[in-house]
């Protein structure tokens, strides 16, 4: 589940600096995609306890 939730961040990420990049905003792109894998990487420790006990479909 971990491993999903970092790939979700990643996504997140790339399509944050992508839509940054198409409109000029370097600055913002790259701290946007940051922010997203910080956030994301945050909630996952937080929740990795209960993101264990979800089963994997």
């Amino acid at each position: 589940m971990t491993k999903s939730a970092a790939i979700e961040a990643l996504e997140v990420a790339l399509v944050v600096v992508t839509l940054g990049l198409a409109s000029k905003a370097w600055h913002e792109a790259i701290a946007g995609a940051a922010l997203a894998l910080v956030a994301t990487g945050a909630i996952v420790l937080v929740l990795h306890g209960y993101l264990l006990k979800i089963p994997d479909v």
